[in-house]
């Protein structure tokens, strides 16, 4: 096989993985760069959200520009809260969508004492309530992955039917 034929081979497969950090340098640029090089792939979409959650709107819309294409949804977040604003996006039918997982290393704002309104249902509960009407139909999906630094109380993480 040519070096040439090679790198061809690579940047296909890298094609089908959106990788969108927003704390780096431009994340709506970059995203939309590399949805372009995917064209019609199936896409492994990874959002990785530390302190900057001020290109999420922007770039979820062009990510949902192409939700028939994603095969996996990563969120990888500090705060619950951003998982659930990210979920909050999902509600359109993604008929190849497999898997999807969301990792949560921090839940609540340490000056909040854990108390995040947007992100719980009122009493001070975390919870990823935008999982409810996330993905309504994705007639494929087959794994939820759910990691966080706590422990959770059963009923903590509300599932919609097909989920279960």
């Amino acid at each position: 096989m040519s070096a040439q034929n090679g790198g061809k081979r690579l940047a296909f497969q890298l094609s089908g993985h959106i990788y969108v950090n927003c704390n780096a340098k431009d994340p709506t640029g970059r995203t939309r760069f590399w949805l372009e090089k995917a064209q019609s792939s199936l896409l492994s979409v990874i959002i990785d959200v530390r302190d900057d959650t001020s290109h999420i709107s922007d770039v979820m819309e062009l990510l949902l520009d192409h939700i028939s294409q994603w095969q996996s949804f990563t969120i990888n977040s500090v705060l619950l809260s951003h998982s659930n604003y990210l979920l909050s996006f999902c509600g359109s039918a993604a008929p190849e969508l497999r898997l999807v997982n969301i990792t949560v290393t921090q839940e609540f704002d340490d000056n909040d004492n854990g108390n995040q309104p947007e992100a719980g249902d009122g009493d001070g509960r975390q919870e990823l309530v935008e999982l409810m009407a996330s993905f309504p139909e994705a007639p494929r999906f087959s794994t939820l992955q759910i990691s966080c630094n706590t422990r959770h109380h059963l009923g903590l993480f509300p599932l919609p039917s097909p989920y279960l």
